[in-house]
């Protein structure tokens, strides 16, 4: 009941972005960010994220991550996620703030 309240109230207060020719969006999936351990198969990676994300926040771009950001299956608490990958989560936050 929890989760369909949250989702609802997520829905009801989500932005609207309408975009044309002259938009800038750049859409990301499969990142799988994970805890920093060796079975964090991101961690290696993560550079070239950090560089594209900030690539495109100077450009002007809208940025949208459509699907599998977290290894939430493999790593229960956000937690770990957020502390191991705080660049990140930093520079994704610009592109909203």
């Amino acid at each position: 009941m929890f989760t369909d309240f949250k989702l609802t109230s997520a829905y009801k207060n989500a932005k609207v972005k309408y975009f044309d020719k002259n938009s800038k969006y750049i859409f990301f999936s499969d990142i799988h960010r994970g805890d920093d351990s060796v079975s964090d198969e991101f961690a290696r990676n993560q550079l070239v994220l950090l560089y594209a994300l900030n690539y495109y926040y100077d450009r002007g771009y809208t940025y949208v991550e459509v699907g599998d950001g977290d290894e939430l299956w493999k790593h229960r608490e956000f937690r770990h996620i957020r502390l191991a990958h705080s660049d990140i989560f930093e520079a994704m936050k610009k592109f909203y703030t």
